[in-house]
């Protein structure tokens, strides 16, 4: 069953035969994703804070080349078919310093080390190579979306800048899509089933077809094939009662805090974090600093949060407050599961495993297994099973 929150501010009981948790990824936690800022990793806040089963979420796919901006929201995504024409990337010098057709973990690594030695937050990207008429013609979005931005890039370079793109990890589940918990099933970007330690272009829209098309229709048949005779269940249980008390509790928990930080300055700060500490070229050192933050900024969660308005209406921030508590414990998640995976493998780059070549150095005979991890409640380190 579900508590779920109607527009007009109440809460309603609601009963199922099955769930499905269609919620998308978790690309708003990051300071840079070309994800929306409300892709809030929701179905694997439910799964933590029901001990359901979570698998890879170090996987993390970042994009080496969205528009720079400072503006918050989503970034825009510079397809690398704009690199495949012959666009290049420029140091703050103006000199070409990568192969541009690298693949996508390879680029992002080299465009974060030309940050760092730049000191800069971008690098540029130049379409000079392209003719004028090519670049209005195959890539209009991108020429329009520059243009509004402030660039013609038919005449200049643009600045770009990785952003987190695809969350590879999720929800663990079994080849019928049903989480460990019987009934509850999860879909698309937030289960782990399709993509390994790392993602190939468009395989996401194919997972989103082949799961919701494909497969869901048959499996869940088989799951109801065997609860025909189980009797529809009553909102009136004690396990609804617990759970509204509980969502009662946290909500008047936060709106009592009544301190001095809006909800949107420590969802920054915590995107500040994950993207310095847990984005790219993660380290034994930045996931153990990365988790002594993220503990402060809970601590500032609860301690000076401030939700302007009332609890008992449509109330946008406390529906963001409630999201952004989720994400501070996915994020310490998932510093924890890189942090414990000693080694560099797909989306998961560890700067001190690697070969001399800077390729991602694997160690299979550690770590050939999936981590599933379980939460085991608040100011508790969570458990791999």
């Amino acid at each position: 069953g579900v508590m779920a929150q109607m527009a007009d501010g109440s809460k309603e009981k609601i009963t199922a035969d099955y769930t499905m948790l269609a919620c998308g990824g978790l690309g708003g936690i990051y300071k840079h994703s070309t994800n929306y800022r409300h892709i809030t990793g929701d179905a694997l806040a439910i799964a933590k804070n029901h001990g359901i089963r979570l698998e890879h979420i170090d996987y993390i796919q970042i994009h080496p080349t969205t528009l720079y901006s400072e503006k918050p929201g989503r970034r825009f995504l510079i397809s690398e078919s704009v690199r495949g024409e012959g666009a290049i990337l420029l140091n703050k010098e103006g000199n070409r310093f990568v192969n541009e057709l690298l693949p996508r973990d390879l680029l992002t690594k080299e465009v974060h080390k030309q940050m760092a030695i730049d000191d800069m937050p971008y690098v540029r990207l130049s379409m000079a190579p392209i003719p004028k008429e090519t670049i209005i013609s195959h890539f209009p979005n991108i020429y329009k979306r520059c243009l509004e931005e402030g660039y013609d890039c038919t005449k200049e370079p643009i600045p770009v800048v990785p952003a987190q793109h695809y969350f590879m990890g999720g929800i663990w589940v079994d080849y019928e899509l049903m989480t460990s918990i019987k009934g509850l099933y999860a879909i698309g970007e937030a289960n782990f089933s399709d993509h390994g330690a790392n993602r190939l272009g468009a395989s996401a829209l194919m997972q989103g077809l082949a799961d919701g098309y494909f497969v869901l229709p048959y499996t869940i048949q088989n799951y109801l094939a065997d609860q025909i005779t189980v009797p529809r269940f009553s909102t009136d249980l004690p396990e609804f009662a617990a759970a509204e008390k509980a969502v009662q509790e946290k909500i008047d928990w936060m709106m009592n805090i009544k301190g001095k930080k809006s909800v949107d300055s420590i969802h920054k700060e915590l995107g500040h974090i994950m993207w310095e500490y847990v984005g790219m070229g993660r380290t034994k050192e930045s996931l153990t600093t990365a988790l002594a933050k993220l503990k402060e900024v809970r601590k500032t969660f609860w301690s000076d949060l401030r939700i302007p308005g009332e609890a008992n209406e449509l109330n946008v921030e406390l529906e963001k407050a409630i999201r952004l508590a989720d994400f501070i414990e996915i994020g310490e998640l998932m510093a924890y599961d890189a942090l414990n995976r000693e080694e560099s493998c797909g989306g998961h780059f560890r700067t001190e495993h690697q070969t001399e070549e800077g390729e991602a150095l694997r160690h299979d005979d550690k770590f050939m297994y999936v981590s599933c991890w379980e939460y085991q409640g608040e100011d508790k380190d969570p458990v791999m099973l």
